[in-house]
């Protein structure tokens, strides 16, 4: 967790996050409008296009908003792109999912689609720990998410420098994973010969090689770095 913290505040990481968020992004919105403008008739690719786009135009704010420097706000929208994340998932396991998803009332949404149960139906795959953190900080108005805000002092390693550079890493790991779906989501559905979504999955994948292979922040963190995370926002 030492050398983890030493490297958030890297200069030349910070710009390659900050490319790498904004590359994804794009082309994660590219790739479902493409799919939607395309997409009308068959129902199943309306709704992937559909969450695809929420996911670009959720990942596009969260961009603007640490841009401007605020730090708060792009939290809530990132607990919005784990729940995405989850949708996805769930896509990509089950050809019949779009569907139910884009027919349901608001007692399945309710009943199926809650945080709480997606994460269940995709398995182990997801960390209850790590969703925690996101509604402690950015999905319900705790004082735990104070930790973020502008001009509060924060004891230990994480000085205000440090806990935005993480926030550049959170968003450019979640959005790795998004794609992830999204990869398989495309060659589940048969829809990676489409020009502007395979130009967007090449973009991807250059951009997450390139970020993984320099910015020694960028892998996903363990348990016990998600642990230690969640004691440094209730010290806030």
């Amino acid at each position: 967790m030492q050398d983890f913290v030493s490297q958030l505040n890297s200069p030349a990481a910070a710009v390659l996050r900050e490319s790498t968020c904004e590359t994804l992004a794009r082309s994660l919105c590219a790739t479902g409008n493409v799919l939607w403008a395309f997409g009308l008739v068959e129902h199943p690719r309306r709704a992937v296009a559909a969450a695809i786009q929420m996911g670009g135009e959720t990942a596009r704010g969260c961009v603007s908003l640490l841009r401007q420097s605020n730090g708060y706000a792009a939290a809530a929208l990132v607990r919005q792109l784990v729940e995405i994340e989850y949708l996805l998932c769930l896509f990509a396991m089950d050809d019949c999912e779009p569907s139910r998803w884009a027919c349901s009332d608001q007692e399945r949404v309710r009943r199926e689609y809650r945080p709480a149960r997606m994460r269940e139906r995709c398995g182990d795959r997801f960390r209850a720990s790590e969703y925690s953190i996101h509604c402690e900080v950015g999905g319900h108005t705790r004082f735990a998410g104070a930790y973020i805000l502008p001009e509060h002092v924060r004891p230990g390693p994480f000085s205000e420098e440090a806990i935005f550079a993480m926030s550049w890493v959170d968003l450019g790991q979640h959005l790795v994973a998004v794609w992830g779906w999204v990869e398989k989501i495309l060659e589940f559905y048969d829809l990676t010969d489409v020009q502007i979504t395979k130009s967007s999955l090449i973009k991807a994948k250059d951009a997450i090689a390139a970020w993984l292979r320099d910015d020694p922040c960028a892998r996903r963190l363990s348990d016990a770095e998600v642990a230690f995370l969640k004691q440094v926002s209730s010290i806030a």
